[in-house]
């Protein structure tokens, strides 16, 4: 079999198989304590931490940190994020290309910026002929995030596991499932589905409100 043909047989299965959920990248694993969340607690410690040391190469790790839980936004596309693509006015910006395991290019997605995200980015320094908000290497910020978790001694919490933390708060301050999709580009409910912590009873609540809000409206 030529190789182009053969490339488009490998092609059409993948496509396929994730046509029927079959296939899929793998899912960053869940943190191991405290439930799955990041406590506001070791943030604050991170935060002190950075503030404190004068060896990280100009990276502001304390706005990096904060700003990774409130946009739920993965380190690769904080790092890409240009002044250009920000909508002030609107408090959204454009991430480019993001993340899709069916889509590599093309994947652009305008999102809100909830709770301090925004202002994190307007105190950001503009620097002539540099386009990115926030110019750095996410390998280096990774690094320099490890390195506080270790010498803080804080269990099992990795980069990614911020972004976890800033979905989960989604749920935690009532937004609906296609409402945090917006924010963190999920496809799905199935993808979704670990950061929520719903129970029968808030299903009964929330049915009971809405039949009462239903009941309102229709006495005016």
């Amino acid at each position: 079999m030529a190789p182009e043909r053969a490339l488009t047989v490998v092609q059409e299965a993948r496509a396929a198989l994730a046509a029927h959920d079959m296939v899929g990248k793998s899912e960053e694993r869940v943190r191991s304590v405290h439930g799955g969340r990041v406590l506001d607690s070791e943030i604050a410690k991170l935060v002190t931490y950075f503030d404190s040391r004068s060896d990280i190469s100009g990276y502001p790790m304390s706005d990096l940190t904060r700003f990774a839980v409130a946009s739920c936004m993965r380190i690769s596309e904080v790092c890409r994020l240009t002044w250009a693509d920000l909508d002030e006015k609107a408090a959204a910006i454009l991430i480019r290309n993001r993340k899709d395991p069916r889509k590599k290019v093309g994947n652009d997605q305008t999102v809100p910026l909830l709770g301090d995200a925004l202002k994190i980015i307007k105190r950001q320094p503009r620097t002539e002929g540099e386009e990115r908000i926030f110019p750095y290497s996410e390998k280096t910020v990774s690094t320099y995030f490890t390195r506080a978790v270790t010498a803080l001694g804080l269990p099992d919490l990795h980069l990614h596991h911020l972004r976890h933390e800033g979905i989960s708060r989604l749920f935690d301050a009532g937004l609906q499932i296609q409402q945090v999709a917006i924010v963190s580009g999920h496809k799905s409910w199935q993808m979704l589905r670990r950061y929520t912590k719903i129970q029968a009873a808030d299903v009964h609540a929330a049915y009971k409100s809405g039949k009462a809000n239903k009941r309102s409206r229709g006495r005016k």
